[in-house]
């Protein structure tokens, strides 16, 4: 999926989640929760996380491939101790999760697919195409959501 669709998907959550009161809006809750629906991405050259991590983003692509260390449990459960680790806050820690999981739940959707389980080799994969209809109507559909839930929140 391109970053807007995982965006607009992981915003729409995040304004449910403040709707229902399950977390208060902050400079710390916001950043967290961006840097979580990003980070997976960090393995793609020319990503906007990676434009913004060099020259972290360039190790890193030298190393890994992509969708697979940093699309999986493990690495989301890496940085979430990391996250606890850091703020010793439990609400932060389970939006970088919850967030984290969701950008990894919408690449699952792609032919591509993730290795969820990752060292192991299994993954899962869906028909949407990145960047073709059907990440547009995704996108589409969430950021209307997205607006209709704000309206319903004034």
């Amino acid at each position: 999926m391109l970053l807007r669709t995982h965006f607009i998907f992981n915003f729409f959550v995040f304004l449910l989640f403040l709707q229902l009161g399950i977390f208060e809006l902050s400079a710390w809750v916001f950043l967290v929760f961006f840097i979580a629906t990003c980070l997976p991405d960090i393995d793609i050259p020319g990503s906007f996380i990676s434009k913004h991590t060099k020259p972290l983003s360039n190790f890193l692509h030298i190393i890994i491939r992509h969708r697979e260390e940093f699309h999986s449990l493990l690495f989301a459960v890496i940085l979430s101790l990391l996250t606890f680790l850091i703020s010793r806050n439990l609400i932060l820690t389970g939006i970088c999760f919850l967030f984290y999981l969701l950008h990894l739940l919408l690449d699952s959707l792609t032919p591509y697919g993730i290795k969820w389980f990752w060292p192991l080799k299994w993954k899962t994969s869906g028909k949407i195409k990145t960047g073709k209809l059907g990440d547009a109507l995704i996108f589409l559909v969430f950021a209307l959501a997205s607006i209709i839930l704000i309206i319903l929140m004034i």
